[in-house]
């Protein structure tokens, strides 16, 4: 599924490739295509190992481009990073 600019109720997810379902905190972690505007997004588990954000707001994918993305994860034993990959917000015609 592609992203685009503004959508609201589209899954964002990250594959730990780990068994996380122990979790008791998951957040996405990202920084826009500008490099410099960071911030998260507190998440849930999708089955067993992939951590997902569903948009809520036009704002949560305001910019074309490509941005970087960190899944986070708190579990009784520890507290984890995983490796950072990036994803493509597609700019979308705007009418008037």
């Amino acid at each position: 599924m592609s992203l685009h600019k503004g959508d609201i109720g589209t899954p964002i997810q990250y594959d730990t490739h780990e068994d996380i379902s122990d979790g008791t905190l998951f957040e996405l972690k990202y920084t826009k295509p500008d490099g410099t505007t960071t911030g998260k997004w507190t998440s849930e588990l999708s089955g067993t190992r992939i951590v997902q954000y569903t948009t809520v707001d036009a704002d949560d994918l305001d910019v074309a481009g490509t941005w970087k993305l960190e899944p986070y994860v708190e579990t009784p034993s520890g507290a984890w990073h995983g490796d950072i990959k990036t994803f493509v917000v597609e700019d979308i015609i705007t009418v008037e």
